[in-house]
Formats: structure tokens, sequence, C-alpha cells
């Protein structure tokens, strides 16, 4: 370290420069930098932990920050706040009142009753396997609403499903399976929509002939199952 500073009166150790440690206890447990200096913590090849030990001794709370992970445990009040000391995000009232600065929020679970975007910009959610869950129910508003995914959509509801949109509601049919009449190729360009029962997947067949009359059950489901 560059330097240190006792201050007794205010019960304070000043650190000046980077400082090289093992272990800090802290009585009080405050760990502060300067008004306009960032604090940085941090470790080299192992995690960042942070203990209150009660007075038997025994960490009770613990704040451990890894790579890909941030863990708390035995909190009952954790804040966020900006330079003007304004409170942006707290687990008493998990509400993000400001991310002008922030380009997306990652989170393997996060529990919410609203996730909204200014009206003059998208909200995009993305992920590898999104289940979006509502205890009483879910509700999507926008101007225009865009799913797709690599594999299925599934659209599940113990009461009713509601799809209305001003200008209609439009499905890529050009993502959806095909399920073939035969084993012979087909050469067409027009497709009838099916959907299983009860499971609801929506599927195609092809028309070969626009004077046939091509009905959903005459896929072979032996060969080519498209409800799988």
């Amino acid at each position: 370290m560059e330097s240190i500073e006792l201050i007794p009166e205010e019960e304070t150790i000043k650190f000046f420069g980077d400082v090289d440690l093992d272990h800090i206890y802290k009585r009080d447990g405050i760990i502060e930098g300067y008004k306009d200096e960032p604090l940085q913590v941090t470790s080299e090849g192992s995690p960042i932990q942070v203990k209150l030990y009660s007075r038997t001794g025994r960490p009770v709370t613990k704040l451990q920050v890894n790579t890909n992970e941030t863990a708390f445990k035995g909190i009952n009040s954790f804040v966020v706040k900006n330079e003007k000391d304004e409170s942006l995000f707290t687990i008493t009232d998990p509400v993000f009142t400001s991310l002008k600065n922030g380009k997306g929020l990652s989170s393997r679970r996060i529990q919410t009753n609203k996730i909204r975007s200014p009206s003059d910009e998208d909200l995009k959610i993305e992920g590898g396997d999104l289940n979006l869950k509502g205890a009483e129910g879910t509700k999507v508003e926008g101007k225009e609403i865009i799913w797709s995914a690599g594999q299925d959509i599934f659209l599940s509801s113990n009461g009713s499903i509601v799809l209305n949109g001003h200008e209609g509601v439009y499905i890529d049919i050009n993502r959806l399976p095909i399920a073939q009449l035969s084993n012979n190729r087909y050469l067409t360009g027009q497709f009838k929509v099916c959907v299983c029962v009860p499971g609801g997947k929506l599927f195609r067949i092809p028309i070969i002939n626009p004077n046939d009359r091509v009905y959903c059950h005459h896929v072979n489901m032996q060969h080519n199952n498209p409800c799988i």
C-alpha cells in the first residue's frame, strides 16, 4: 500500500493506493471509499467472500462473488444506490427505477409483477430455454409482439388463451414442420395447416394436387408423426 492513516475519533482506518490483503476483519461491518473515487475489490483466481459473524463466531450472513454468479445468504436488506444516494433497486421493493446506462439484464430467474420498456424503445427478452409464467395469468402488450424460437413455442393456461391484435395475428408458416403424406418427395408451394390434439402443436401437410381433398388425418403417424 502507499500509506495508511488512523483516525481514532472516527474509528476509521484509511488506506491509500492499492492494498493487497488476504482477510479483512471490520467490527462494524462498514467498508467505504472516498466520495469522488470508486472503491474496487478484486480477486485473482478465487471468489470474493464477505461474511458477517455472530457473537458466537459463526458466519450468519454471506456474500460471494464468482466469475459467473453473485450469491447472497441470510440477507434482510440489500440496496443499490447511485452517486446521488438514490435507491435504484432493493430486495424489499424490487423495482429498477432507472437503467439508462444498462444495455441488458441477465439472470437465471426473475420474479416480478411487471417488466416494461420506454414507449419509444423495444423490449427484448432472450434465453436458451425461456419460460414466462404467471400465478394469476400473464399479459403481454405492445405495438408489435414477436415470438420466435429455434424449437417449439408452447402456450398453456388453466383458463383461456387470447391472441388479439389490432391488425391481426400472424404465424410464420415457413417455420412450421412439414409432415409428408407418403415417403415420396414433394414439389409444391401449397400446404394445409393442421393442429395436434390435445397437444396443440401446429404442422403443415403438402397439397400435391389442389383438386384433391387432403385432410390432417391422412398423415402416416407411424413413419412421420409431427406431434411428437
